[in-house]
């Protein structure tokens, strides 16, 4: 668990300081040293994220360049296929 506060004490101070009332410097202190912050996303957390989603659009990239080549193919051999379909039945009627 991480903490937002460390020295509650000096806080306490800090607030009374500042115009807060025992009670409230106090409530205050104790309501920022019950925070989890462990939950909360760091730079690191948010840098490695960024590199995961720059891999991810890498391999999309590939896998969409892959399918376009099978797709041309398949078109490529559909047209050759076509092409000696017609010619079949040019000489047929003919």
């Amino acid at each position: 668990m991480i903490n937002l506060v460390t020295d509650t004490n000096y806080l306490v101070n800090y607030l009374q300081s500042s115009g807060f009332t025992k009670e409230q410097s106090q409530g205050v202190t104790e309501a920022l040293t019950r925070l989890d912050l462990s939950s909360l996303s760091t730079k690191q957390d948010i840098g490695d994220v960024r590199h995961e989603l720059k891999m991810t659009e890498t391999r999309l990239d590939a896998k969409m360049m892959e399918y376009k080549f099978d797709t041309y193919k398949f078109m490529f051999t559909l047209s050759i296929a076509q092409a000696g379909l017609i010619t079949a039945l040019v000489k047929l009627i003919s």
